[in-house]
C-alpha cells in the first residue's frame, strides 16, 4: 500500500472526469427520449426480447435484478467491512445510496411510466409495479456499486 492511500489520500484522474461527463452526457440524451413519450424500435425490441423469454428465466432474473436494490448496497457495504476496507465500505454505501435518490429525483422529473403502460401486449408476471419507470432505480444502483467497487 502507498503511504499516500495509508495517510487517507486519495488521488483522482481526469479519466474520473471525462467518466463522469460521458455518463451525464448519455443519462441526459436518455431522458430526453424518455421524456417525449415515444418507445422507439430499438427499445420497444430490447424489451420484447427481455419480456417474452420463458417463465423459467423469472428467478435468475430477478436475482441478477437484486444487484441493485438496497439490500445490495448494504450487502457491499458489509462485505467491505468484513475486509477491513472501510473506504470501499464507505464509497459503495454513499455512492448507492446518493444514486438511489437521484433515480428517484429523476423519476419525478422525467415523469415516464413503466414499460407495461407504454407496449401493448405486455407480459406481466405478479402484481404490476407502480411508480414509474425511468430510470430504473435497480439499474442505476447497480452501476454505481460497480463503478464505487472498481479497482482503484
Amino acid at each position: 500500500m502507498t503511504e499516500e492511500k495509508r495517510a487517507g489520500h486519495f488521488r483522482r484522474y481526469p479519466g474520473d472526469v471525462l467518466r463522469v461527463v460521458v455518463a451525464a452526457t448519455l443519462f441526459a440524451g436518455s431522458a430526453l427520449l424518455a421524456v417525449s413519450g415515444d418507445v422507439g424500435i430499438l427499445e420497444r425490441d430490447v424489451f420484447r426480447l427481455v419480456n417474452d423469454l420463458p417463465r423459467a428465466m423469472l428467478l435468475p432474473l430477478y436475482v441478477f435484478m437484486q444487484l441493485g436494490s438496497a439490500a445490495a448496497i448494504a450487502l457491499a457495504a458489509a462485505i467491505a467491512l468484513c475486509f477491513r476496507r472501510r473506504r470501499l465500505a464507505l464509497d459503495v454505501a454513499a455512492g448507492g445510496a446518493l444514486t438511489y435518490l437521484l433515480a428517484l429525483v429523476a423519476k419525478s422529473v422525467v415523469g415516464r411510466e413503466r414499460p407495461w403502460a407504454l407496449i401493448e401486449q405486455t407480459i406481466i408476471r405478479g402484481a404490476p409495479d407502480t411508480g414509474l419507470g425511468f430510470p430504473s432505480g435497480h439499474v442505476a444502483v447497480a452501476a454505481a456499486l460497480a463503478t464505487a467497487a472498481r479497482p482503484t
